[in-house]
């Protein structure tokens, strides 16, 4: 029997994951399509040329999270990214249209896999040096959203959340 040839792939859901999977496949002319991979760079197509995608790229929800923004004349936020290309990228496709909006970044922090409860805890604290910015802007995985509002649960904190599609849907992240 000879082996079967891979026709193509499903995946990632993390656009990081999908960056580095296109990459490998591409070598092999291999086609791949994601559900969930939102990354900006992914649609370059000189270096994604066996990408596909089922969702649109992080720019439109980066300019409708500004518009949201604009719209309730909150114009003084702060960010939060997850490290890595979907919060990183994410965010700054956010500062663009926030920018051409006049909305103003008071400050802008990033989570990541690795941190503990406490470091989590100091980004809410450094949130919190900015009292005038109630609005916080988070393009974070799941796992970091959960972990940032658990910490801002602990530290009896509030702020008004508009946060992009990496855990809007989740009921796991507010439960």
């Amino acid at each position: 029997d000879a082996p079967t040839a891979i026709t193509g792939v499903i995946g990632g859901s993390y656009s990081d994951v999908s960056i580095q999977v296109a990459n490998l496949l591409r070598l092999f002319q291999i086609p791949q399509i994601s559900y969930a991979s939102t990354s900006a760079k992914l649609s370059d197509k000189s270096r994604y040329d066996y990408f596909a995608r089922t969702v649109p790229p992080d720019f439109f929800q980066a300019k409708a999270m500004a518009e949201i923004l604009r719209f309730f004349n909150w114009t003084y936020v702060s960010t939060v990214a997850s490290e890595g290309d979907y919060g990183e990228t994410g965010i700054e496709a956010f500062e663009l249209e926030a920018r051409a909006r006049n909305i103003c970044v008071a400050t802008s922090e990033k989570v990541g896999r690795a941190m503990s409860r406490a470091a989590f805890e100091g980004v809410v604290r450094a949130l919190l040096q900015k009292p005038s910015a109630r609005v916080a802007v988070l393009f974070t995985r799941s796992e970091d959203a959960r972990e940032l509002l658990a910490a801002t649960q602990r530290l009896n904190a509030s702020f008004t959340w508009v946060a992009s599609d990496g855990w809007g849907a989740l009921e796991s992240v507010v439960a």
